[in-house]
């Protein structure tokens, strides 16, 4: 079945993505677009651009990884996929994040959320949180950053999404950190 073929392409690329094995990853992400372009399924052909992005993420290309996130973005509402369209927004949200634009930022994390409420996606919504309690951060307003970050860590902990744990996780002892609250630092760090 070649369409569970794409799908274990785009998960070896993740996993590979995940050990910081980008040349390799790039390889099984590449086999899963030509995959999923051979048997016209675009849903794949977006999850092969949001596996690109990451990627590229990864090397710290923020260009590459936001023509990725758009790309994914254009292909997942033409086919209406919302979880697609959230998953896409929350990725140009975030390299939003990091360059620094926080107006555009906040109305793709908004959007991501939402969609991520509506299609019971935890790891989205979780990541949202995540990006936005980075935006506060950056922008001072230490308040809602930890409201965002804690919420954040709470949804990775009840899912076991080990990953976003240690990301939020980071991010939460930075800000403690800056408020001068090492004891909380300490905690997050003992339960990461």
């Amino acid at each position: 079945n070649k369409d569970e073929l794409a799908r274990a392409y785009g998960n070896m690329g993740i996993i590979h993505r995940a050990r910081g094995e980008y040349e390799e990853a790039a390889r099984f992400v590449e086999r899963q677009m030509a995959t999923a372009v051979e048997i016209g399924d675009k849903r794949r052909m977006a999850g092969a651009h949001l596996n690109f992005a990451g990627i590229a993420m990864g090397k710290g290309d923020l260009e590459e990884g936001m023509r990725h996130f758009e790309k994914s973005l254009r292909i997942a509402e033409e086919i209406r996929d919302k979880g697609g369209v959230g998953h896409a927004l929350a990725g140009v949200g975030l390299i939003q994040v990091l360059r620094a634009e926080y107006e555009q930022a906040m109305p793709c994390l908004k959007r991501a959320a939402q969609i991520a409420m509506e299609v019971s996606d935890r790891w989205l919504l979780g990541s949202c949180l995540g990006a936005t309690g980075v935006l506060h951060y950056s922008q001072g307003d230490y308040g809602e950053s930890k409201d965002c970050l804690a919420r954040s860590l709470e949804i990775f902990e009840e899912g076991g999404i080990m990953d976003g744990i240690l990301d939020v996780s980071h991010y939460l002892c930075r800000l403690y950190l800056t408020m001068g609250d090492g004891a909380s630092a300490r905690a997050v760090a003992d339960r990461a």
